[in-house]
């Protein structure tokens, strides 16, 4: 009976060993996807950032190479329109030729300040990502769902008789689910 008993201590060891070990393995799989989760959202919103940076670098390096080409316009203007060696006809010429241009360019120079703006961006954090945070119980928690018992566990159970001598009682030994094993009459005097 001993052995028994034994045996069956062991067995509930055992479950709870392998319940743990079950327990431990569930929640290594929930870190796992929540990391790779959070992996792949840090990526996606990396790439969001640079495409952003790039597209607006892209279009400030095509604003500057106008800005450079104008500011190239203007100096070679200016450069001919002083030249000593053009006659009083010439520069008149010159003059009216730089006014039409410098119109033009007056007007290329409001559109390119127009479009010369980068978009300013920030991170902010979601509410779902600040509420897990906040939270105690942000990967899950543990819920006792019930108990491991010895399977076949006898309870001894001693009822009176109270049609037999007031020394006599009945002894019975019951199985968990309440199903008689074993009906002894005793006497106690013996």
């Amino acid at each position: 009976m001993k052995i028994h008993e034994k045996q069956k201590q062991n067995e509930i060891y055992d479950k709870v060993q392998i319940q743990s070990k079950n327990e431990i393995n569930n929640l290594g799989k929930i870190r796992a996807k929540v990391i790779d989760y959070l992996d792949r959202r840090e990526k996606e919103l990396l790439d969001n950032i640079k495409e952003v940076k790039t597209e607006d670098e892209s279009l400030l390096a095509a604003l500057k190479t106008e800005f450079v080409s104008t500011k190239a316009r203007l100096e070679a203007m200016r450069t001919k329109m002083t030249s000593e060696d053009l006659s009083v006809n010439q520069r008149y010429v010159a003059t009216r030729r730089a006014k039409k241009e410098l119109r033009e360019t007056e007007g290329k120079l409001e559109k390119m300040a127009g479009r010369l703006k980068a978009r300013k961006i920030w991170f902010s954090m979601d509410t779902a990502t600040w509420q897990l945070l906040e939270s105690s119980t942000g990967l899950g928690r543990l819920n006792v769902s019930g108990e491991f018992r010895r399977e076949n566990q006898f309870l001894l159970k001693v009822y009176t008789n109270n049609f037999c001598h007031s020394f006599d009682c009945m002894l019975k030994l019951v199985d968990d689910a309440g199903n008689n094993v074993v009906d002894d009459a005793v006497d106690e005097r013996e």
